[in-house]
């Protein structure tokens, strides 16, 4: 074990190399940010001239891969309706519940509560004949039982 003198001492020495390889970072970062920039600035070069290129001669600018989900941007494909994510999270929850053993009335108020909740998240408000098709939803989850 060391005594307090040696440890101080290793102390000094460990701050001393310390800031020395941070003086070095600061240096080493100091003569990259200019490589930096360049590289950058020759990758915006590189993909204007391919959009240019692509645009001459035709070919699609986006692939079909890179368009966004529904609903956004880009997309053919149209977003969820209310109805849709609702009755998807019911399912998802009349399962967990009819898992954990619960009753169907409480299985319901659960799943209401959930859609209620999802449905103000979207500023919507559930229409009594989506309430009607998530009850035949856990009707028929719970049928199954």
């Amino acid at each position: 074990m060391m005594n307090i003198s040696e440890i101080v001492t290793s102390l000094q020495t460990a701050l001393t190399e310390a800031a020395k390889a941070h003086k070095d970072l600061e240096a080493a970062q100091l003569k990259l940010a200019p490589l930096e920039q360049a590289a950058k600035e020759k990758d915006d070069v590189v993909t204007g001239l391919m959009a240019q290129y692509m645009n001459g001669t035709g070919v699609p600018t986006t692939s079909p891969s890179m368009k966004r989900r529904g609903g956004q941007k880009g997309s053919t494909r149209p977003a969820r309706t209310l109805s849709a994510i609702l009755l998807t999270s019911a399912s998802r929850v009349f399962k967990e519940q009819l898992a954990a053993g619960k009753k169907k009335a409480e299985a319901i108020k659960a799943v209401m509560e959930d859609c209620e909740r999802i449905a103000a998240a979207r500023g919507e408000s559930i229409s009594t004949e989506l309430h009607g098709k998530i009850e035949q939803r856990g009707a028929e989850i719970y049928g199954r039982k």
